[in-house]
């Protein structure tokens, strides 16, 4: 029962958050330079927008996944992160994906291996602010298909080639390859608001209730 207040307490900021960030809208993240000396750490609350704005307004991760039993070359059981499109495109804070049988996170997924998702706030143009002071986190949880025919796809596609326009070549049905929409579905979240004076850093729970996720409490 003690994570109730901090449910009710975040419904309001996350929902307005949401309410006020159109899917048309894409503007980078304003950063701003504190005084590290007088500086307070931002609430659980201001870190769960925080880490909403940076997963809704960037568009380029890093999947991280493990290489399973009978992987080419002998590289069963080592790690692999590459770069890969996402699009925030639902209400619940799953991130969708395209998924390709030829790309290799996705068959080490298929195999049984885990999976992450690692965001991290860009820079504005002409910055100079250390990269260290920004936000950034990792993603935790499930690859979940969706069905190619339903309007939910069809959805997904429209709103992933609003944000990736080269993508509409590689959608499923395409000539070059076996591609499919799968939906993230985050179970756990490795936040770094950045420096740890200053900001929230740590494994962060979530759940989702018809909303963007929600952080209630740090492990």
């Amino acid at each position: 029962m003690r994570f109730l207040p901090a449910i009710v307490g975040l419904l309001p900021l996350v929902s307005a958050y949401y309410h006020d960030f159109p899917d048309t809208e894409f503007e980078p993240e304003p950063f701003h330079v504190v005084d590290l000396e007088t500086a307070s750490r931002p609430t659980i609350e201001q870190a769960a927008v925080q880490a909403r704005r940076v997963v809704r307004r960037e568009k380029i991760g890093t999947l991280s996944t493990v290489f399973q039993n009978g992987a080419p070359d002998g590289l069963e059981g080592s790690p692999i992160a590459l770069m890969d499109y996402y699009a925030d495109c639902s209400d619940d804070g799953s991130p969708a994906l395209l998924g390709f049988k030829i790309a290799m996170n996705f068959r080490n997924v298929e195999q049984g291996s885990a999976i992450s998702l690692s965001i991290r706030q860009h820079k504005p143009m002409g910055e100079f602010f250390s990269p260290a002071a920004h936000h950034r986190l990792s993603l935790i949880g499930k690859l979940e298909k969706v069905d190619a025919d339903s309007d939910e796809a069809e959805e997904l596609k429209k709103c992933y080639i609003r944000r990736h326009p080269d993508a509409k070549w590689w959608t499923p049905g395409n000539k070059i390859h076996d591609s499919y929409w799968v939906k993230f579905k985050v179970e756990k979240v490795y936040w770094i608001g950045g420096f740890g004076n200053v900001q929230q850093i740590g494994c962060i729970i979530t759940f989702t209730i018809s909303l963007p996720f929600i952080i209630l409490t740090q492990l």
